[in-house]
């Protein structure tokens, strides 16, 4: 049997009528009446999850891989993997609960250095990777290569005989 008591009974604990609390032979249960809330929380949730789709595509655009491949929970971290030129069987270290957080700092650094970015947007990306994953897809930068070396065919300088390659 259900019970239903207002949650102003007790002033010190519940100064405003906020919720109403069940009361039944499986415990206690609060129930929140604001959904609109809620809504405003969930759409601003959602349109990051977007904002970062829409960033991570871009970036993953500028590296000559699909876009799609961004939404593909582990697929895209295979993609990514190779972005930095690095072997897709290292996505088996995110299978490791500690190695996962360092190796995920370590990818997105390699991921800054693979699109030139300075020292600084290293230790953001570190530390704020969606963030950073988004200002690399929004921004002009490009990608260099794996290690921030220009590949000879990207490069606008000449190299050792004089030639420019274009």
């Amino acid at each position: 049997m259900i019970k239903l008591r207002s949650a102003t009974s007790n002033k010190e604990h519940f100064p405003k009528k906020t919720c109403k609390i069940y009361e039944h032979k499986g415990g206690t249960h609060m129930h929140f009446p604001r959904g609109g809330e809620a809504i405003v929380i969930l759409a601003i949730i959602l349109a990051v999850i977007v904002v970062v789709i829409v960033g991570m595509t871009k970036v993953f655009q500028k590296a000559g891989k699909p876009g799609w491949a961004c939404v593909i929970p582990i697929y895209n971290g295979i993609v990514m993997l190779q972005i930095i030129g690095k072997s897709p069987w290292l996505m088996l270290l995110m299978l490791i609960p500690i190695v996962n957080v360092i190796f995920f700092a370590y990818v997105y650094y390699k991921l800054a250095v693979a699109f030139g970015k300075p020292f600084w947007f290293c230790v953001l990306a570190i530390l704020f990777g969606s963030l950073a994953l988004c200002t690399m897809g929004f921004d002009d930068s490009e990608y260099i290569g794996p290690d921030g070396i220009y590949p000879e065919f990207l490069s606008d300088t000449p190299d050792i005989t004089g030639v420019v390659h274009v």
